[in-house]
Parts: structure tokens; sequence; C-alpha cells
């Protein structure tokens, strides 16, 4: 506090946020605001990200979306890669702002090009299905597997779909179970992570198949990454048989959900 109290602006973002959740000290969510807005005064990026996050999730005090937009407005033309994914997601959605698939993109652009993880997933998101820019498969593989080394789950699930669809990439089933079984083990909801493993089980008929279907449900529900792994190991030939064709792919990352399965639009708070 005292070092807030001489003007450093760092000090005055940190506390303010430490008064609004309570973090180390009596909860006061009047006082944060006023330190954070100081320190958003003085246009520092972090400051602005976070006044417009609270405003954002209305956490502490009023859902105010023109006035996140606002914040996020000025945090990524100061250069803040997660407030321009988050401005992205604002123009995507219409939050605060009137709805802009163009500018949606761009902003996820600006943000993916400084390593953001969840804005090179939402990059992949509109090339696959063609938001805010021409459709590009070879476009999204590429940026989901970006995302997919930096362990955004939901990115990892989406490249295995495009090896196991062959969109964007040379269809390759090894590659599809091996990106699928790293989305299980990186936390994807089980029951979407097994939608993805089970597509690629081998040709077993009637009883033997519905055995099968039902251990995948099985470890689906017990979150039993080892056992969803066992289950999409290589056949007696060592090879993977051809799956059926499946309607499911990709959705957006920092929010929640979004139409398809290509999981949705990614949105996290502050970082």
């Amino acid at each position: 506090k005292a070092a807030a109290e001489l003007g450093q602006v760092t000090a005055q973002n940190t506390l303010g946020v430490c008064l609004i959740v309570g973090d180390g000290v009596e909860r006061n969510v009047a006082e944060g605001e006023g330190w954070i807005r100081k320190a958003a005064a003085s246009g520092d990026a972090s400051a602005l990200f976070n006044l417009g996050t609270f405003y954002f999730v209305g956490e502490g005090f009023r859902r105010d979306e023109a006035q996140a937009a606002e914040c996020f407005t000025a945090a990524a033309e100061a250069g803040d890669a997660r407030a321009q994914n988050r401005l992205g997601l604002c123009y995507d959605e219409g939050i605060g702002v009137e709805h802009d698939g163009k500018r949606a993109f761009e902003w996820y652009m600006r943000a993916a090009l400084q390593g953001h993880p969840e804005a090179q997933f939402n990059v992949g998101y509109d090339y696959f299905v063609g938001e805010g820019v021409e459709k590009n498969k070879t476009e999204a593989a590429m940026w989901f597997k970006k995302a997919a080394l930096q362990h955004v789950a939901a990115a990892q699930n989406n490249l295995g779909l495009c090896y196991y669809e062959g969109d964007g990439v040379k269809q390759d089933f090894d590659e599809a179970a091996n990106w699928f079984r790293k989305a299980a083990e990186s936390g994807l909801p089980p029951l979407d992570a097994s939608f993805g493993l089970r597509t690629l089980t081998g040709e077993g008929k009637g009883e033997e198949m519905g055995v099968h279907f039902q251990s995948f449900r099985r470890a689906a529900e017990e979150n039993d990454v080892d056992m969803l792994a066992t289950l999409t190991s290589r056949g007696s030939d060592g090879k993977f048989n051809h799956p059926q064709k499946s309607s499911a792919l990709p959705a957006k990352g920092e929010r929640g959900t979004k139409k398809k399965t290509v999981r949705p639009k990614q949105q996290h708070s502050r970082k």
C-alpha cells in the first residue's frame, strides 16, 4: 500500500485487485476500484485489462459491458494480448460493442501473433468455420496446433478432429488419437474427450462393440485418462481401423460454448 500511495502504478493495480477479491486484505470493492482506476488513468495496460475484466464479469460491482469494452480497447491498443483477445470476443459476441466478425478476427490475430494461446485457438476456429475471414482449414489446423502445443485442451481436441477428418492436414488416425489423448490429459471434459477417442475404435461388431462403447462411457464418466488411452490403442495389426464418419468438429476459446462441436472460443479471467 505504501508503494501505491507513492504513485507506483504496478502497486496501485495489484493493491486494487487484492482489495476487490479480498486477497490478503479485507475486501473493499470501492477502494479497490479506486486504486485500479488510478493505475488505469496512467495508461497502464494491465490495470485497464483488470478493470475491464471486473466490469466484464461483474465481480464486486455491477456488470457494465460498455465500460468493459472501453477498457479492453484501451488496453488492447496499448499492446496487451489478453485484452486483444477479450476485445475480439466482445466484437464476436456483440458485448459492449456492435457485433463485427471481421474486427473480432483482427483482434484475435493481433493477440495470437503475440503468442496468446486462447487467441491462437480463436484464430483457428474462425479460419475453420469462416467467421470474419475466408474459410481456410489449412490455416485453421496450423493455429489449432500452435494453441495445442501451449496445452489448450480444446485446441488439442480440435487438432485431433482435423487429423481424424483430414481437414487442413493429411488424414492420420495415429496423430488424431495422440491429440485426443492429450486433450483428455489436459482436462477436456471427459465426455467431450471420449467422443473423439471413441471414433478411433476398432471394427468390433454386435455385442463386442457394445461392450467396447460401454467401456468408453464408464472411462469417460470416471475421467479415467489411462483407460481412455488404452481403449484407443492400436489393434492386433498395429493399425487403427477406419473410424465411422463423424459430424462433430471444433469450438472457440475464452468463454463457454459456441455453435457446433468446434470447441468454443477461449475466455479466461485475469492472468
